[in-house]
């Protein structure tokens, strides 16, 4: 497996940081993670491919560097998933700690599956897309679904 951490400043207050890990597999899907810090304080993760343990901590270290860069409210567009497993949900289960977490797709019909069959459904914020994310209220950090 090789990691690739490019961390550059853009203009507009942007601060950017694209994590890529290439996993070899039979398949040869690539995974990669890229992280962008927006003016107010809104991190965006965007993932794509497949997370399993060997790729969930490239994930956990993305969510780490959005939240010292000073991010209020983390949307992870999980619209580029197409497979998942425990590792990326126990990630993402445990971010909800520290951030004030949005999940945006559209969901791959696997990832939302595991989403349903662990009962773990409630306890996220999900938007349609990053967009209709950024219209929702931050929830505060541990918080899912309003009830």
């Amino acid at each position: 497996m090789r990691y690739m951490n490019n961390r550059s400043p853009q203009s507009g207050g942007r601060h950017a940081v694209s994590l890529t890990a290439h996993v070899a597999s039979t398949a040869c899907e690539a995974t990669s993670v890229s992280s962008l810090t927006e003016p107010g304080g809104t991190g965006l993760l965007r993932l794509s491919g497949e997370f399993d343990q060997d790729a969930a901590p490239q994930v956990r270290e993305a969510l780490s560097t959005v939240r010292a860069v000073g991010a209020r409210r983390t949307i992870v567009d999980l619209s580029g998933v197409v497979f998942a497993d425990s590792s990326l949900l126990h990630v993402l289960l445990s971010a909800r700690e520290e951030h004030a977490l949005v999940l945006a797709g559209p969901l791959h019909s696997q990832l939302q599956r595991l989403f349903e069959l662990t009962g773990t459904a409630g306890l996220f914020t999900f938007a349609e897309d990053p967009e209709a994310a950024r219209l929702l209220p931050p929830p505060s950090p541990g918080e899912g679904v309003p009830g």
